[in-house]
């Protein structure tokens, strides 16, 4: 393929994907993604959208933004272990990673409601994308709050394993079809009594919330939102250009038959 693929206007995906529009994109007209961060978080619920994401702005000069969000601008890490959840830990290894803090949520909240900022332009974010994670199990009060604010003032939210949970517990998931981690599924699906969970699904669009199922299924998540929102020949050559083969029926999940959650 060539380095500067021909421009494809924005469409919609018709396999696997909600068929409409999310966001209004035009042209190269600019979006602003946010992604929320805290310790523990899920190495691929947040790397795996974020390549298809910086993919999309370097093959097809999209003018994206993105922005790394957390409760304080400490630096988040991976690592199960200092997130003070043991549940997958051993004294021995703590293999992790780290990443930069753009913007607390606080900040990001006041550049939400005056649409001020000062720092490389970037203001107010239409897309949050939530990931999961071990850590998802701790004190998730200031992250759950943050949503809850936010909600109202963003065009669209993608959620990727159990960052399902966070979005459940701060209300906005509440009446809509949405799925999770089925390895996790008992644990997560008790933090929203009043979501309308589907067990047999790599992702379910309901409104202008994406939510992906475990770890891997943010990728095909993500593409499916690509598909929507910038058109599926794009989504197609990004994933093309990854060397990825798509998941591209929402409804085929092996992994619930898997975990035994098929039909629940």
């Amino acid at each position: 393929m060539s380095d500067r693929p021909q421009h494809v206007t924005n469409g919609a995906s018709t396999n696997g994907a909600s068929g409409k529009a999310l966001i209004a994109i035009q042209g190269k007209d600019p979006v602003h993604y946010g992604m929320l961060l805290f310790p523990g978080f899920q190495a691929l619920d947040v790397f795996g959208p974020l390549d298809v994401f910086n993919s999309l702005s370097m093959l097809y000069h999209y003018p994206i933004k993105m922005t790394m969000l957390a409760k304080t601008l400490d630096a988040v890490e991976t690592s199960h272990q200092r997130a003070g959840n043991q549940m997958f830990s051993h004294p021995e290894t703590d293999c992790s990673q780290s990443m930069q803090i753009d913007r607390t949520f606080e900040e990001q909240l006041q550049v939400q409601e005056t649409g001020t900022h000062g720092d490389n332009g970037k203001g107010v974010i239409d897309v949050l994308i939530v990931p999961g994670g071990v850590g998802s199990r701790n004190d998730m009060g200031k992250e759950i709050e943050f949503v809850k604010r936010m909600y109202p003032r963003l065009k669209a939210v993608l959620s990727v394993c159990t960052g399902a949970t966070i979005l459940a517990r701060a209300g906005v998931l509440d009446g809509r079809r949405a799925t999770t981690n089925k390895r996790a599924w008992e644990w997560a699906t008790s933090n929203g009594p009043n979501v309308n969970w589907v067990s047999e699904a790599r992702w379910v669009v309901d409104g202008n919330i994406t939510t992906g199922s475990g770890v891997s299924a943010g990728i095909d998540a993500t593409y499916a939102f690509v598909a929507d929102n910038y058109g599926e020949n794009i989504a197609q050559e990004l994933a093309d250009s990854a060397e990825y083969v798509r998941w591209t029926d929402a409804d085929h999940d092996p992994f619930a038959k898997r975990w035994n959650v098929w039909g629940r």
